[in-house]
């Protein structure tokens, strides 16, 4: 028996701009769809939230100003994952925030362990309601895949299909538990065109590995509460990767090894990857010592006897012919970079997660 929503809850019929005489949207919300990447919901915002608010508390305390605590409720890395058979697949955020800016939606189709780009789905300007679809074939069931926006909150949102369409759950994953990476906005995916070309994203689809990106732009400070935190997630490796945050040299000398050793304690058999930042185009002293810090953790650590941390350099990302492509603005990777960084440690998580 089929039951049509709109019929019993007048709050799921939707208004539409759209010409598609039997669209119907659902709320992304109401059991029908799979989120990975946040399980934390803002009744006073309307959205997802990355992490619980009793930690973001800490973290804010901890850090001194409340960055840490707006950066989570933009969704990078969440994912709304589906199967259906509706020929097209609409998005329609009604926003209370009048200034959201750049909306940038991926679909992608999975089929076993392969994706296709669909279609990438975005707005520019004031938006209040965001309304956009996509034509995705025939009506024969596929799965799909959507990344939400990267650095914009995305509130109340609606999934539209083709009137009377099934809605099934999707493949698992071949890694559940999620790999876990915490960083600055490098690892959030600011520069990446679109939300799927942010190196966690890359990683993801090719290892067919639920994750959870942890990057804060600006603010992964490396906070004793966020490795707190961190510690008690299950994970299937975790990514630390804050170099470009911390303030100075000093301050990532004084907090990366203790922030390894709290996850370390809690989680003795973990992979963890450590990630230096990825080199600019011009070398600075400053960029040794973080290096050699980064490096100095784990080389710490292998000493001894964890034989499940792994060091990742990042000068390894560059290919020096082709430097200048990489890098946007002497800082953050362009889409060329995210690829470079997905290849290097992309490889480096595979060996790792095989291992275990």
């Amino acid at each position: 028996m089929q039951i049509n929503l709109t019929e019993l809850d007048k709050n799921f019929k939707q208004s539409t701009t759209l010409d598609l005489a039997d669209l119907v949207y659902h709320y992304y919300l109401n059991g029908e769809f799979t989120i990975s990447g946040a399980d934390h919901y803002s009744e006073k915002g309307k959205c997802l939230v990355r992490m619980p608010y009793d930690v973001l508390d800490k973290v804010t305390s901890e850090a001194g100003n409340n960055n840490v605590f707006n950066l989570a409720h933009c969704p990078a890395g969440v994912r709304i994952r589906f199967k259906t058979n509706s020929p097209y697949i609409a998005l329609k955020s009604v926003n209370e925030n009048k200034s959201c800016g750049f909306f940038n939606f991926d679909i992608y189709e999975r089929k076993g362990f392969t994706y296709s780009h669909i279609k990438n789905l975005s707005g520019v300007g004031n938006i209040t309601n965001f309304e956009s679809f996509v034509n995705v074939g025939d009506e024969s069931l596929k799965e799909f895949e959507i990344q939400l926006p990267i650095l914009t909150c995305v509130n109340d949102l609606y999934i539209g299909l083709k009137e009377g369409s099934v809605i099934e759950a999707p493949s698992e994953y071949y890694y559940e538990k999620p790999i876990v990476f915490y960083g600055s906005s490098i690892t959030h995916g600011a520069s990446s065109s679109r939300p799927g070309n942010a190196y966690t994203a890359i990683i993801s689809r090719r290892l067919s590995a639920d994750y959870i990106n942890l990057g804060f732009s600006g603010n992964a400070k490396g906070e004793k509460a966020m490795a707190e935190y961190i510690s008690t997630l299950e994970m299937s490796a975790f990514v630390l990767d804050y170099d470009h945050n911390a303030p100075t040299p000093e301050h990532l000398e004084a907090t990366h090894e203790k922030f390894f050793k709290i996850i370390r304690e809690k989680q003795p058999d973990l992979p963890i990857v450590m990630v230096s930042r990825p080199n600019t185009l011009y070398n600075t002293l400053d960029d040794a010592k973080r290096r050699n810090i980064v490096f100095d953790t784990y080389f710490n650590a292998k000493s001894e006897g964890d034989n499940n941390v792994y060091f990742v350099d990042g000068s390894s990302f560059l290919l020096s012919d082709t430097a200048d492509t990489q890098i946007v603005d002497q800082c953050h990777p362009s889409d060329a970079g995210f690829l470079r960084m997905a290849e290097v440690i992309g490889a480096v998580l595979k060996a790792a997660i095989r291992k275990e």
